[in-house]
């Protein structure tokens, strides 16, 4: 740890580009296992939620990572909804619906669709920022009929450059749910945007 500068360079990612962070990876379905995760405390202390980094076990993008957060005590009772279905459905799917520790969640594979979203803010400068990033849409068991390949991932479109001239891919429009539809809740579209705490982005 260097108290300089605040952190440890030696065990940190290096960044590939400043243009947004890592390049995505093709949309498709990969083999991934949960590698990390810890109960987080919200920024404004209200709540927590569960924060996860997933990474791709097989195939060329074998060690990428995507961070997922679970909204389980939220002010927003829709995120709440959204995340505590979500972690459930992770849970049934490596089996262990009642962990005692972080560790009974950990390296158990399973298969992962991942999609390709736009995203774009604006920075301290006020420069208005771009990238592609992965976000992960679906999971189901290892042995599921819908299982890539052993090599890794089926890839169903290319990702774009993390840059404002890269073509983004296309993503559905949120509808909600009527009350007497029977789709599982970890397949309905998020209509929740998250900041880095966690927290929902107002509407």
């Amino acid at each position: 740890m260097s108290d300089f500068l605040g952190f440890n360079p030696e065990i940190t990612e290096s960044a590939e580009s400043f243009e947004g962070g890592k390049k995505a990876i093709p949309e498709g379905d990969y083999k991934m296992v949960a590698t990390e995760c810890k109960r987080v405390t919200n920024k404004n202390g209200n709540g927590f939620h569960w924060w996860f980094s997933y990474a791709v076990i097989a195939g060329e993008h074998a060690g990428y990572t995507i961070e997922h957060r679970y909204n389980i005590n939220n002010s927003n009772a829709i995120a709440e909804r959204i995340g505590r279905s979500q972690l459930k459905r992770f849970l049934e799917v490596i089996g262990i619906l009642n962990p005692t520790s972080e560790a009974d969640m950990l390296n158990i594979a399973f298969m992962a669709h991942v999609k390709c979203e736009k995203r774009d803010w604006t920075n301290k400068d006020g420069e208005k920022v771009v990238s592609i990033q992965n976000v992960i849409a679906k999971i189901d068991p290892l042995n599921s009929a819908t299982s890539a390949t052993t090599g890794g991932a089926t890839a169903t479109a290319n990702a774009a450059n993390a840059t404002t001239g890269g073509t983004s891919p296309s993503t559905p429009t949120a509808t909600a749910a009527t009350p007497d539809d029977d789709t599982p809740p970890w397949e309905k579209q998020n209509t929740v945007e998250y900041d880095e705490n966690g927290e929902p982005v107002p509407f």
